[in-house]
């Protein structure tokens, strides 16, 4: 079996979940880790589905569609490098996102049934496991709680910051640009396209976010947060 560069290993002990994790779970997860390139569009998991595969995102990003095997649904949220996601089969549940390819990816893949027997073999395993599943509430909770903001600035605010992820702070993006259109992004917040751009604009204006064509950048931050939690 091919494994993961060594370089690609160091993104995923600094990064996202696995850095949080105890070393020898950490290790033995990346040792399993088959690699995978995938271009721009193309599907990673359905809603609904129940076998195939644990993943960790390497390089690129991912779109994320709570869309159950549906076509159409608006885009939930953008996997960042650091991210892993896909084992709810082995706990009996099945995969509540769709997600989707944004851009080139490098990947990593574990077949759920590996997955299954390594946990079982390591101490600590199905905890860290757990682990994961609670960040994804962590990160789906704001999601909610967010979008009921009244206050669309301060609703924008929150997702742009769940975006970069720093909203809550698993797995943050670091320097670069999210993967979104005003279109996707005025979904996302429940706006319509001409208000969430007034609003983007009004963060660029004061410096807090570069606007590029289908790509958003935090520039500042603290005065996001300060906004989103005001």
């Amino acid at each position: 079996m091919t494994r993961v560069s060594e370089a690609s290993a160091g993104t995923l002990r600094q990064r996202g979940w696995a850095s949080r994790i105890p070393a020898e779970v950490r290790e033995a997860l990346i040792s399993e880790l088959s690699p995978r390139h995938l271009e721009a569009g193309e599907t990673i998991t359905l809603g609904g589905s129940t076998g195939g595969y644990f993943w960790a995102l390497i390089e690129g990003q991912v779109g994320a569609f709570a869309a159950h095997g549906r076509a159409g649904a608006p885009l939930a949220h953008v996997l960042l490098p650091g991210t892993w996601w896909g084992a709810g089969p082995l706990i009996g549940s099945p995969r509540i996102l769709d997600s989707q390819a944004r851009t080139e990816v490098l990947m990593g893949s574990i077949a759920l049934s590996r997955l299954e027997k390594l946990l079982d073999s390591l101490p600590g395993g199905w905890r860290a496991l757990a682990q994961l599943s609670e960040e994804w509430v962590a990160i789906s909770s704001l999601a909610s709680s967010d979008a009921v903001n009244p206050d669309k600035h301060r609703r924008a605010a929150a997702s742009l910051l769940r975006l970069v992820g720093l909203r809550p702070p698993l797995c943050p993006l670091g320097e670069g640009a999210i993967i979104i259109s005003h279109q996707e992004f005025a979904q996302m917040v429940n706006l319509s396209r001409t208000t969430a751009t007034l609003v983007l604009n009004d963060f660029a204006s004061s410096g807090w976010v570069q606007l590029g064509y289908r790509t958003l950048q935090v520039q500042n931050a603290g005065a996001l947060a300060a906004l989103a939690d005001g």
